[in-house]
């Protein structure tokens, strides 16, 4: 996580609200404990779609820098306008690696973050189309 967490994740999930309010306000900007609210992208961009036209943002899916770093960056650099070099999307070796060791999130939880996404996913879903229904 971001080095400032000392809960387990079930526990910092459920106390994300409180936490977030009682953060000092030097560092509200950064929200630390702000896990589950961070996954509400259609929340987050739809103010975006409000002030700029649909063809002048592009949302790219994380996934695909893991499954098809070549075609995300060819993507990217037309959308860009600029000549696409997919060939930058290679060998770029693990970024930001964590320095822990990472335990598997019990699946009580992840079940618990599918029903509490389900709703979120679907405005995405609806927000984006269909390069994002994979989420619902």
């Amino acid at each position: 996580m971001n080095g400032q967490e000392h809960e387990e994740f079930a526990t910092a999930l459920a106390r994300e609200e409180q936490r977030d309010r009682s953060e000092p306000p030097a560092l509200r900007y950064a929200r630390l404990h702000a896990y589950f609210s961070r996954g509400l992208y259609a929340d987050l961009l739809r103010p975006w779609f409000d002030f700029f036209q649909r063809s002048q943002i592009i949302c790219l899916r994380y996934d695909e820098i893991i499954t098809n770093p070549r075609a995300l960056a060819e993507r990217l650099h037309r959308f860009l306008g600029v000549t696409p070099r997919p060939q930058d999307a290679e060998k770029l070796g693990i970024i930001n690696s964590s320095e822990k060791s990472i335990a598997a999130m019990p699946e009580e939880v992840r079940n618990q973050l599918l029903l509490r996404y389900s709703q979120a996913n679907r405005r995405l879903a609806e927000l984006l189309g269909a390069d994002f229904e994979v989420w619902t």
